[in-house]
């Protein structure tokens, strides 16, 4: 079976090195111009998973918390909303699809790995794209240093 497919994520994944922060808040900015410019590079001309959606998802994401946060305050942390725009950047770093069938004839659009789990939506045995970008932002996360340790406990399970 020879299925193109469209690799718009380095090999890679694994980008190494420590950045060194003296807060939060700088960790947090720094985190999402990272997010940013790694969406610009990648899908700067795709006509909907672009860096503009990102933008939206992140805000829109922010915009519910605070609604929420008005009629329940107790429900909504400021980190809550920190890690919201993070994620809302961070939901389409990884954009794999299918272009050709298992025959090799081109597909009349491109089909997206899609999916949270081992196999994606379409029964290939592979991780589907949101859970291979959730990796890389939790990757990304993992970065950030500060005299206390890291920034963001990105393990699973942990805090962020």
């Amino acid at each position: 079976m020879s299925i193109e497919n469209i690799k718009t994520a380095p090999a890679d994944r694994g980008e190494e090195g420590r950045i060194e922060v003296e807060t939060r808040e700088e960790a947090l900015q720094m985190a999402e111009k990272a997010l940013q410019k790694k969406l610009e590079e990648r899908y700067r001309e795709f006509p909907f998973h672009n860096p503009e959606h990102s933008k939206d998802v992140a805000e829109g994401s922010v915009r519910f918390l605070e609604f929420v946060e008005k009629i329940a305050p107790n429900l909504v942390s400021k980190e809550d909303k920190e890690l919201a725009r993070l994620i809302g950047f961070g939901h389409d770093l990884v954009q794999d699809a299918d272009t050709h069938n298992s025959e090799g004839v081109p597909l009349p659009m491109r089909v997206r790995h899609r999916g949270f789990g081992a196999e994606d939506t379409t029964g290939r045995k592979q991780e589907g794209n949101e859970y291979k970008s959730a990796m890389e932002l939790l990757e990304e996360l993992r970065k950030y240093e500060n005299s206390n340790g890291k920034v963001f406990r990105a393990e699973s399970g942990g805090e962020l």
